[in-house]
């Protein structure tokens, strides 16, 4: 299902018209920040973060040979696999960075309106 997701919304946004794409284009800052924003109020109401980190692990496996060896051997291998782990934060400083955020929404909005308001009319 989701391979056809992405070539449906590049059809889609191939689409739109210059008007729909300058409003969307000028307003893609403020989208990201308001995104930014989310995911720190979850961080201050929940009074942690998930840290993801890359881990390695080893295994074992039986492989068979090749050129025609019918023999088992033992090998290594290498699986990678992301992992979150909730990790304790510091909530008056997150608070601080929340507010920084917001803040910088306020004057973001005004710009976006600005760049808004020199798109070609509809």
């Amino acid at each position: 299902m989701f391979r056809y997701t992405l070539p449906l919304l590049l059809v889609l946004a191939a689409c739109a018209t210059p008007r729909e794409k300058c409003l969307s284009d000028a307003s893609e800052d403020l989208r990201i920040l308001d995104g930014l924003i989310a995911e720190q109020r979850v961080v201050v109401n929940r009074g942690f973060r998930m840290d993801q980190t890359l881990e390695s692990r080893s295994r074992v496996q039986f492989c068979a040979g090749t050129g025609g060896n019918v023999s088992i051997r033992l090998c290594n291998g290498r699986n990678l696999r992301t992992v979150e782990r909730p990790v304790a934060v510091d909530i008056p400083t997150e608070q601080r960075k929340l507010d920084q955020l917001l803040s910088r929404r306020d004057a973001l909005v005004s710009q976006t309106a600005q760049a808004q308001a020199f798109c070609p009319p509809a």
